[in-house]
């Protein structure tokens, strides 16, 4: 039987074997691992006709594409060269759209002083000001009604500008993305060694041995990415280490003081029941201002506290995922594939939140990009062996 990876392989190998005019790829690389993600971008590149991939992979999108189409709101905009080129466009594009947003909020605050200045004039020439025979002389004079009339009237065009300016101009600008700010809260301190494990052997009951003797050692504050063959056993030895699996031989666990916060494949470290408020209030010590605070910075609305996590939409799940992650109180990071499910945009708000986190980090992750601003150590697993860089 096929793996996912393998899978995928097969399937995009057969297409571009037939050598369709215009070739549709929806998320090419899921599954693929680096061996696979190599061969799709060999291919992609050199394959001789057109091709629209919908894909989250910014190292694919750099490598193969020479134009990406961003869907945003009903829109479609074309940006040429690949994912690197789109994102320094679009920064620009969102930095000139706030500066001439701010501009255009000195404008209107100009417009409103000489409106109202304006107005208080023609408050006083209609006698809001003036009494007696000298209001009565200016009232009835010709030029006194002309110059009332003018002033009328530059009032009327000011206020149709400060309307123009509010429509068109003062509509707050969309594109920054998820911020998530403070960053990550300050853990509690653990022990030097976080993980650890001596001789580990393993095996699934009447299956082949993944391991054979493996050691390794995590230390506070490395932020390590555990790479390696889809079927290696990463993910196996992730649970074997969270005390989720027993070992064959050896030993294996954590360290003293350490409170890990597990975010597997499937859940993304979600709870299974309840709602999206009471996943927060069970998982962290926030308080219910605290709380909404937080689900208001992650686009969430009100009522959608209330909402089931069940029901939740993959962006929904995703932005719910990115609220536990910025308030744990955990002191180790164990995410299974976390971009799996995860929007270009959430991907990067997640790698500026773990940049500033100040605990310890152990992830798999088929997304090199990610990989590559997180990790700063590297641990490949294949054939049972562990090799360190």
């Amino acid at each position: 039987e096929l793996s996912g990876g393998e899978l995928a392989r097969f399937d995009l190998a057969l297409l571009l074997a037939a050598e369709p005019d215009l070739l549709l790829l929806d998320e090419p690389t899921n599954f693929l691992d680096e061996g696979g993600l190599a061969e799709a971008e060999r291919l992609l590149a050199r394959y001789p006709k057109a091709f629209v991939a919908v894909s989250h992979d910014r190292d694919l999108l750099d490598n193969c594409a020479s134009g990406i189409l961003e869907l945003e709101d009903g829109l479609l905009r074309r940006y040429t060269g690949g994912y690197s080129d789109y994102r320094r466009r679009r920064e620009e594009e969102i930095a000139a759209a706030w500066e001439d947003f701010h501009r255009a909020g000195r404008e209107r605050a100009k417009l409103l002083e000489g409106l109202n200045r304006r107005l208080g004039l023609l408050h006083r020439m209609e006698g809001g000001g003036f009494s007696g025979t000298a209001h009565a002389n200016r009232a009835g004079s010709d030029s006194f009604s002309r110059r009332a009339a003018k002033v009328a009237r530059t009032a009327r065009t000011v206020k149709r500008r400060i309307a123009r300016l509010e429509a068109e101009r003062l509509v707050q600008p969309k594109g920054r993305g998820l911020k998530i700010r403070p960053p990550l809260n300050e853990p509690p301190r653990a022990g030097e060694v976080v993980a650890r494990t001596e001789k580990l052997y393993f095996a699934h009951l009447g299956g082949p041995e993944l391991f054979g003797g493996l050691d390794f050692t995590l230390h506070r504050g490395e932020r390590v990415r555990l790479a390696g063959p889809n079927g290696s056993g990463k993910t196996t030895l992730l649970r074997l280490l969270l005390g989720e699996l027993a070992p064959s031989g050896g030993t294996v666990g954590l360290g003293a003081g350490v409170r890990p916060f597990h975010a597997d494949q499937r859940s993304a470290g979600l709870p299974a029941d309840g709602t999206v408020f009471e996943a927060l209030r069970e998982n962290t010590g926030l308080t219910r201002n605290e709380i909404h605070y937080l689900l208001a910075r992650l686009l969430f609305r009100r009522e959608e506290a209330e909402k089931p996590v069940a029901a939740l939409s993959g962006g929904e799940r995703a932005r719910l995922f990115l609220a536990l992650v910025s308030v744990t109180e955990a002191n180790l990071l164990v995410l299974d594939e976390p971009t799996a499910h995860l929007d270009l945009a959430s991907i990067e708000a997640l790698e500026s939140a773990l940049a500033n986190y100040a605990g310890t980090v152990l992830f798999v992750s088929h997304d090199r990009a990610f990989g590559r601003n997180v990790g700063d150590r590297r641990f490949d697993l294949e054939g049972g062996v562990l090799r360190f860089s």
